[in-house]
This record gives C-alpha cells, sequence and structure tokens, in this order.
C-alpha cells in the first residue's frame, strides 16, 4: 500500500502493515474518462497487468464493474496478495489524483477512513 500510505498516514494502532491481505475498501466513482481508460494507466507490474487481463479487465471501467474491495481480486487466477495489494493501491492512487479540488479529496479521504474503520461516523 506505499501510494496509499503517502496519501493516507497510519491510524492509531492500525498500521498499513497489518492490512496486507486484509479487505481495503474506498469509494469508486466514475466518469466517462475514467470508463474507457486502458489498465495500463495504472503502471501495474506484468504480473498484475496480466492477471487483470487474463479476467478480461481491460479498462478503469472494467475493473471498478467488477471488483468492489480487494477480496473480489483475490478471486482471480493467479491474484496473490502482493498483485491485490499493487492493485488497489494503483486504482486508489488513480482515482485520489482525478479528483480536481481540496475539498473532493478532503471527502474522498473521510469516507475511506469512514468505510476502513479508521474513524467515527458523524
Amino acid at each position: 500500500y506505499e501510494r496509499i500510505k503517502r496519501i493516507i498516514p497510519d491510524h492509531g494502532a492500525m498500521h498499513w502493515e497489518e492490512r496486507r491481505g486484509a479487505a481495503f475498501r474506498f469509494p469508486i466513482y466514475m466518469t466517462r474518462e475514467m470508463e474507457s481508460m486502458d489498465i495500463g494507466i495504472l503502471d501495474l507490474s506484468v504480473r498484475s497487468y496480466n492477471c487483470l487481463k487474463r479476467a478480461n479487465i481491460m479498462t478503469i471501467g472494467d475493473l471498478c464493474e467488477r471488483i468492489h474491495c480487494s477480496t473480489d481480486l483475490k478471486q482471480l487466477r493467479n491474484c496473490g496478495l502482493t498483485s491485490v495489494a499493487e492493485i488497489m493501491d494503483h486504482l486508489f492512487d488513480y482515482q485520489f489524483k482525478s479528483l480536481r479540488t481540496e475539498k473532493e479529496r478532503a471527502t474522498f479521504l473521510m469516507a475511506v477512513l469512514k468505510m476502513n474503520g479508521l474513524c467515527e461516523e458523524e
């Protein structure tokens, strides 16, 4: 979770190393441009990229439609914990960077923290 760790620091007693292989959730949003964007834009390792291609996941839209959390990735053939973490990390980073304003980014991060039990619900 290297890219995620740069955006979201460790919270309390739960460190990112402890999340390795655990379900990590974040809200998925999609623009028309993102929907048709090739998964190559995620800059994945060859192993992770091929894993998605074999599963007929060719675009960001395909990935977001079929994968709702890291647990879904584990179901793909030859998609081990390292590939799962890498794919989620890169997708999170891609979506975060596509947000245009600081307010959008702050709202997104708060949703991520809530979805993963890292902060209290309001």
